[in-house]
């Protein structure tokens, strides 16, 4: 995962570097944010699945659930295509 990959290099530098960092490559933090919550999502969904089987909530419920889930998923992966797309036009991916 890429956002992990930034994250553990932006670890060894202090704060104040890792803003400046940011400041001067924008796409980098769009792509930790855009990476970050798709994945965030994911891991819902894995614990919908969970408590899925647990038998904590019905079947219904599970799949209005992921169902919404899903959905969130796909917006975060075209909000992601969208900006590779941009960037593959201007140069900077």
């Amino acid at each position: 995962m890429l956002a992990e990959s930034i994250w553990q290099a932006l670890s060894q530098v202090s704060d104040a570097e890792t803003l400046a960092i940011l400041e001067k490559n924008p796409e980098m933090e769009q792509t930790i944010l855009i990476e970050t919550r798709r994945e965030m999502l994911k891991a819902g969904r894995a614990e919908l699945a969970e408590i899925f089987w647990r038998n904590t909530i019905s079947e219904e419920v599970y799949q209005e659930e992921l169902a919404r889930l899903d959905e969130r998923i796909q917006v975060w992966e075209r909000i992601e295509d969208s900006f590779d797309t941009l960037h593959q036009k201007e140069g900077t991916v």
